[in-house]
């Protein structure tokens, strides 16, 4: 395993105990790379040997679904908790400078709906 903080996080993938000398048979990879000054992209990577035969229609006809089900979810649940966390600040930010926002009664128009059977308003 690698770790290169604010970067990278890359893992080895083994066949065997890493304790052996024996090379990894795959790595699976998240590297975050900047766009401007306020955006970072995730890009995963994931990249391993050809199995044989059956390993291979294990892999593409079962693994592969369910890795991408699974990550898809995982990455749609990142983005909820960062947007939610920004607009959490912006938030802070419109209350602190203006006195108008959350706890006050008023409502804060962010361009997002809000949760089912949550009331905003006053």
């Amino acid at each position: 395993m690698t770790i290169d903080p604010n970067q990278a996080l890359v893992f080895g993938i083994y066949g065997r105990p890493e304790g052996t000398d024996a090379a990894p048979s795959g790595v699976w990879s998240f590297v975050l790379e900047p766009i401007g000054d306020k955006s970072t992209r995730l890009i995963s990577r994931l990249q391993v040997n050809p199995p044989p035969l059956l390993g291979r229609l294990v892999i593409y006809g079962f693994m592969e679904p369910a890795h991408f089900i699974m990550q898809d979810g995982m990455f749609r649940g990142l983005r909820a908790r960062i947007q939610s966390e920004r607009q959490s600040a912006d938030r802070r930010i419109i209350d602190a400078g203006t006195g108008v926002g959350a706890g006050r009664g008023d409502p804060l128009d962010l361009g997002v709906p809000a949760p089912e059977g949550v009331v905003s308003g006053g």
